[in-house]
């Protein structure tokens, strides 16, 4: 259930958050068409789109496309209306307001150093090992925040549009 409130606290509305059964925690965005995007973490079912009455209005938005990404970690709206989904060992995907794949960036950190044993060392470029943020610049070039125990980075990327 997701709850609409005043800054006071008072509940104006509630709705129902599809047919999605929501186990692990969910991420939200609005797109540059006032709906709420919204997709759970950890896993790989697509987003689903609300208009601001919450009024579903797609599922499953993206789920053919991430059918082999790993435990997806999150997800941004363009200006433009597309996708970006980071599965949390990478990649990064970008897809068009149906869901169609219309890239991918990098890999998984851990497939990259898997014959030097070990994870201390930064990581490859164009490699994830724990993806935690993801955001969209005002000029379309995604952002993504990704870590392990002993160094982070943080990555601009720039797809074609």
């Amino acid at each position: 259930m997701l709850y609409v409130l005043t800054t006071e606290g008072e509940v104006l509305r509630s709705f129902e958050l599809g047919t999605a059964d929501y186990i692990f925690e969910a991420q939200l965005d609005f797109g540059p068409d006032g709906n709420l995007y919204m997709m759970q973490i950890d896993d790989n079912t697509g987003i689903t789109v609300y208009d601001t009455e919450g009024r579903l209005l797609r599922e499953n938005v993206g789920q053919q496309a991430l059918r082999d990404a790993f435990r997806v970690r999150g997800f941004a709206v363009g200006a433009d209306g597309t996708l970006y989904v980071a599965g949390v060992e990478g990649p990064l995907y970008h897809l068009a307001n149906d869901g169609t794949l219309l890239g991918a960036f990098g890999g998984s950190y851990r497939d990259a150093v898997k014959n030097t044993g070990t994870e201390e060392t930064p990581p490859p470029p164009g490699t994830f090992a724990n993806i935690g943020a993801i955001g969209v610049l005002s000029d379309g070039d995604v952002i993504v925040g990704d870590a392990s125990r002993t160094w982070w980075q943080l990555v601009r990327v720039h797809f074609e549009r």
